[in-house]
């Protein structure tokens, strides 16, 4: 596998966990929201992709005590204080850093390989999320308006695709 082989295989992987249920749109956001972190802070698809704390179903493994400081900062409803005693030395990831295409997934893979490969190249234009470079779940905000990530409250919001908002 050459070096560019592995770059656009990390960006179909992380396209792929992050918003496989969203379909090819949702995915394809994903990359071009990827490509443009690339492009703003001159690094490797890998660097970025990988970078910790960036996107959690590659990398997130986190302590007790970072999940619960990051629940306080988005005011979500508290963790029980017995669940935070019994995993007070577990590290905590994203259930999705364990899951990897199977047979019944690669087709779609597939699909999201060579959609990967042409926003690796470039030629998969023009940019679908409009220079986004950060995106949430839009499942984090409550019907309330709570759950806001800090880091999106100093950005602007560009657009919604496939369940997830995205922001420059």
């Amino acid at each position: 596998m050459s070096g560019d082989d592995y770059q656009k295989f990390l960006l179909a992987l992380v396209m792929w966990r992050e918003a496989r249920g969203s379909g090819l749109a949702g995915m394809r956001a994903v990359g071009h929201s990827i490509r443009n972190r690339v492009n703003k802070f001159a690094k490797t698809y890998s660097q970025i992709i990988l970078q910790p704390w960036q996107y959690s179903s590659m990398t997130a493994f986190k302590s007790i005590k970072k999940v619960v400081e990051e629940r306080e900062a988005m005011k979500a409803v508290p963790l029980p204080k017995d669940f935070i005693e019994r995993h007070s030395n577990d590290l905590i990831g994203d259930s999705q850093l364990g899951v990897w295409p199977f047979d019944g997934d690669l087709h779609d893979f597939y699909q999201v390989i060579l959609l990967a490969n042409a926003i690796y190249d470039g030629s998969d234009n023009p940019d679908f999320v409009e220079g986004a470079t950060h995106y949430f779940a839009a499942s984090m905000i409550k019907g309330n308006g709570t759950g806001l990530p800090e880091w999106a409250k100093s950005m602007r919001f560009v657009k919604s695709v496939g369940g997830h908002d995205f922001y420059i």
